[in-house]
């Protein structure tokens, strides 16, 4: 008797736990610009062995990022008062391409409860591009836009940002995005509470600008921090200072990561295949390191 009352109480344990254990979601990758899905072929092997059923990357192509150009009206270009879902509407429909994609290989009605759940990690302008689409400004009315909006059989979980301008600097040099940052920043329905799901940026110390040296990544970290802050001596990720590159309060600043782990370059602007891969022992680690991933996935809910 009592080891069939131990039993019981077992399988009761055992079914209320499968019931109230949400599943882990499927990771949709937003690229930095002009990098491609061969570049996260890595970070996707990474995520897929912590335990995520899938991980994939938006399907941009080297040849998309030029489509901003005819999507930017010259007077909005000039003036710095680009719209986000007029001139980045190729790149949301490139997401939805993608998640449509997740839906067909693993639908609702596969999904315990009915839900196919999708968290969003957005590299460099990935991520402020997501935050932008999270907060409907592609003004999508596909399918999968719908299924969003329902909230019922599809759900973006959460949204991780790894390098990204997350807002703009007053003291800022440039607006280098013409005003699509700033748009979404001051987007009512781009704000953390509107968005309504768990929002984490990750940023890095790994560099500190410099002007005079002879390091050319301490150069280079200048120039990309005296263009977002007007502070070339600032620290960040190489590319990102640590002030921008979070929607509000401190960013999680991991230690001596690089940007990113890959360099675009014009030859290959007519090819999908991988950019030049920096090497971790002449360059560093980079987000996407799988040294470095573990210590931001405890955000992918």
């Amino acid at each position: 008797m009592a080891i069939r009352i131990i039993i019981a109480i077992a399988a009761i344990a055992t079914t209320q736990s499968l019931v109230t254990t949400t599943p882990k979601p499927h990771v949709l990758i937003l690229p930095a610009q002009f990098l491609v899905p061969a570049d996260y072929k890595t970070l996707e092997r990474k995520l897929e062995q912590e335990g995520f059923p899938s991980a994939s990357t938006t399907p941009l192509t080297r040849l998309d990022w030029l489509k901003v150009i005819p999507s930017s009206p010259p007077t909005k270009f000039i003036s710095g008062t680009l719209d986000p879902s007029e001139t980045l509407e190729w790149y949301y429909n490139k997401i939805e391409t993608q998640l449509n994609s997740i839906l067909q290989s693993y639908p609702p009605s596969m999904q315990p409860d009915g839900v196919t759940r999708v968290a969003f990690v957005g590299h460099s302008i990935g991520g402020w591009v997501a935050r932008s689409y999270i907060g409907g400004l592609s003004l999508s009315d596909t399918a999968v836009g719908s299924l969003l909006k329902s909230q019922k059989s599809l759900i973006i979980t959460s949204l991780t940002t790894l390098g990204s301008p997350m807002k703009t600097s007053p003291n800022a040099l440039v607006d280098q995005t013409r005003g699509l940052l700033k748009n979404i920043e001051n987007s009512p329905t781009c704000s953390k509470e509107s968005m309504k799901i768990p929002v984490n940026n990750i940023a890095s110390n790994g560099v500190q600008g410099k002007l005079l040296t002879t390091n050319v990544e301490e150069l280079i970290a200048a120039s990309g921090y005296w263009s977002l802050n007007n502070d070339p001596f600032s620290t960040g990720d190489g590319i990102v200072p640590l002030d921008v590159a979070s929607i509000d309060g401190p960013a999680k600043v991991l230690n001596n990561v690089k940007h990113a782990g890959h360099i675009p370059t014009p030859y290959n602007i007519f090819s999908d295949s991988k950019s030049i891969e920096l090497g971790e022992e002449e360059y560093g680690t980079w987000y996407g390191s799988d040294s470095i991933v573990p210590e931001w996935t405890e955000f992918l809910t």
